[in-house]
């Protein structure tokens, strides 16, 4: 038996030998949770046909809006593969990158990498100002 005729079942009885507005207490809430039960059905529909729209485009993939750091960070590598080794940039020979040292180089690498996929999933500057970049006519 279902939560909602639980509740009309108990609520009836309630009725047949109580007035105490106990019954139409818990009508009421059967019927908020029918309501509920129906909203959820139709948002579950609605995100399955959607699914089914995404799925079909084949060279289409979905993309959390917030990137793990994991993901960052192994962009931050593919761009500077020498981050991929601890300390290569404490090494005094590359004190001409600044001498920030490896954990800030890879820090700032990182924040570079989040701007770059936040252009690429449409939350970045571009949106903003298209008008800008297509003035300079890199926008073809």
């Amino acid at each position: 038996m279902s939560l909602q005729n639980e509740l009309r079942t108990e609520a009836k009885d309630w009725d047949e030998h109580e007035t105490n507005g106990l019954y139409q207490m818990m009508l009421r809430a059967a019927n908020e949770l029918d309501r509920l039960t129906t909203e959820l059905t139709a948002v579950k529909a609605e995100r399955d046909a959607l699914s089914e729209q995404v799925s079909t485009k084949k060279d289409w993939v979905l993309v959390p809006r917030e990137p793990e750091r994991e993901r960052l960070v192994s962009m931050a590598i593919r761009y500077d593969h020498a981050l991929a080794v601890p300390g290569y940039y404490d090494n005094p020979a590359f004190a001409h990158f600044g001498g920030v040292g490896h954990a800030k180089r890879l820090e700032g690498t990182i924040i570079s990498m989040r701007q770059l996929y936040e252009e690429a999933i449409g939350q970045g500057f571009y949106p903003n100002n298209k008008a800008m970049i297509a003035a300079t006519g890199s926008a073809k």
